[in-house]
């Protein structure tokens, strides 16, 4: 959602579509598993792997399980 003018949301997003490759990453991808937190029970997320019932991160490392 934005403020900004159709015109104007598509040239941010046609430049965005064009610089991005460049980042070495696919940040469109990533986004797209960022919905909403709370629907399975274990969620990527931005901030890592999340826990809905136990409301809390997951640690992803073997060494931080003990």
């Amino acid at each position: 959602m934005t403020d900004r003018s159709a015109m104007k949301t598509i040239e941010d997003l046609e430049q965005l579509h064009t610089l991005y490759p460049t980042l070495d990453c696919h940040l469109f991808v990533t986004l797209s598993f960022l919905s909403l937190p709370v629907i399975p029970e274990l969620k990527r997320t931005d901030t890592g792997l999340f826990d809905v019932n136990l409301f809390r991160q997951i640690p992803i490392q073997a060494d931080s399980m003990k």
